[in-house]
């Protein structure tokens, strides 16, 4: 038997993306985010994660949104900031 559930518009937009828009999506969140003067993202990387493609992701997504970012990577771990933020 089908199954009706009501769910919000921004998921239902995000649910419909092609695999690899969803993933340029989620990182330009990640971005605005992290864009504020008073804010940084921290990604941890996972054992399967290649840190040259997340850097090459987080560096898309800061293109796409306008904001400038200070990126950063030590280990599994990348940190980013608005550039000239405090």
């Amino acid at each position: 038997m089908t199954i009706f559930e009501v769910i919000a518009k921004a998921e239902a937009q995000r649910q419909s993306l092609a695999p690899r828009r969803a993933v340029q999506a989620e990182y330009q969140e990640y971005v605005q985010q992290a864009g504020g003067a008073d804010h940084a993202g921290r990604l941890e990387l996972g054992d399967n994660d290649r840190p040259l493609t997340e850097l090459s992701r987080l560096k898309a997504a800061a293109k796409a949104t306008g904001i400038d970012l200070e990126i950063r990577r030590r280990g599994n771990t990348i940190v980013f900031w608005k550039k000239g933020a405090s």
